[in-house]
């Protein structure tokens, strides 16, 4: 199962959110189970529904609680893909400590130091 988080809305942009649904699909006509991990964004959640695709709210400020670590747990989560730009390191941590793979997109916070793949991707 992918587990793919994205923190998105028309504020603060939705580019991340589409190149996701984009892959998503890939992924799902490969036969791969797909979840998103969104914070409360009601155009974001349109957007999922719309497009198919299962969703949980998430806190994603919250360093305390451990949520990923549940996630992953709950969802048999083998992948985990962050495209959120400023990925904190506690994040990325206690992603790390359940021992799955984790790649992020775009990223320029500290979490992407602790990440297995990093993809950039530039537009000219």
């Amino acid at each position: 199962m992918y587990g793919i988080c994205i923190e998105s809305s028309p504020k603060r942009g939705m580019g991340h959110l589409f190149r996701q649904i984009n892959f998503a699909s890939f992924l799902k006509k490969e036969h791969k189970d797909v979840i998103f991990f969104v914070n409360d964004d009601l155009v974001s959640q349109k957007i999922l529904s719309e497009n198919n695709i299962r969703y949980e709210l998430v806190e994603l400020l919250d360093f305390k609680s451990k949520w990923e670590k549940s996630m992953i747990t709950r969802h048999g989560i083998t992948v985990w893909i962050d495209d959120r730009l400023d990925t904190d390191i506690r994040h990325t941590r206690y992603v790390k400590e359940t021992d799955i793979c984790l790649v992020v997109f775009d990223d320029k916070g500290g979490g992407c130091l602790t990440c297995r793949f990093q993809f950039f991707c530039a537009f000219i």
